[in-house]
């Protein structure tokens, strides 16, 4: 009875875009309950996400707090959300927005504030990501995808004024499938280090990488960077 009563507690509302889509915006980031359970969204940032389907903002997320984190993607759902399938995160033009800022560029940039993740999505071996379609500023890392080894994409992003790295991808490595992730179509500007960091099979193309405070890219392992990057006035390579 104790436990009906708390599942009925925080059991709150799923809110759908007309298309579907799960919707995420700032209110709902502080209500808490993106996926109808207050238990593992709780409210306020930041956004827990444990359960597959494709996901749309529709407006802004502001965090104002620096160690905070805006989105987190887990790997196979926890407790009630036991679930593998695969998460696309549609920003729809949208901005992800922290409290750390820069000034300059390459070897002179300048950054402070945030030290956490725009999006933390640890995938794991089953769960692919798909984040595209908006803008990500203002924390230590925007986009990190830790331990991927059933893959990613990453397009149509603007990445810029973070304090460390835009966009980091990695695998764990071992005997298990490796499916790389695809970094293609992003603007990469003003970050505090590196534009992309590849630690895993990768595909990086298409993308504008300037003005970033270490290497354009960063390759490290078995990472396959692929053609048609612009990288200028980065302070490394």
């Amino acid at each position: 009875a104790i436990l009906s009563v708390l599942f009925a507690v925080s059991a709150v509302g799923v809110a759908h875009a007309s298309d579907g889509r799960v919707e995420i915006n700032q209110a709902i980031a502080i209500a808490g309950g993106v996926n109808g359970s207050l238990q593992l969204d709780g409210a306020g940032f930041p956004i827990d996400i444990y359960e597959g389907g494709s996901y749309v903002l529709t407006s802004d997320l502001v965090v104002t707090a620096n160690d905070v984190p805006a989105i987190r993607i887990f790997t196979t759902g926890s407790g009630s959300f036991p679930d593998t399938s695969d998460i696309t995160l549609d920003l729809n033009g949208f901005s992800i927005r922290g409290p750390a800022t820069c000034s300059g560029e390459g070897t002179t940039i300048s950054c402070s504030g945030s030290s956490e993740f725009g999006i933390n999505a640890t995938i794991g071996d089953t769960r692919a990501v798909v984040v595209h379609n908006g803008r990500i500023s203002g924390f230590g890392t925007a986009l990190a995808i830790p331990n991927s080894q059933a893959g990613c994409i990453v397009r149509d992003l603007v990445v810029t004024e973070n304090v460390f790295t835009g966009i980091s991808v990695s695998d764990r490595g071992g005997s298990t499938p490796r499916y790389p992730c695809l970094i293609k179509d992003n603007i990469i500007k003003g970050n505090g280090s590196r534009g992309i960091l590849t630690t895993g099979p990768a595909i990086v193309t298409g993308n504008l990488i300037h003005g970033n405070g270490g290497d354009g890219i960063e390759s490290v392992l078995d990472v396959l960077v692929g053609h048609g990057n612009t990288l200028h006035s980065n302070g490394g390579r």
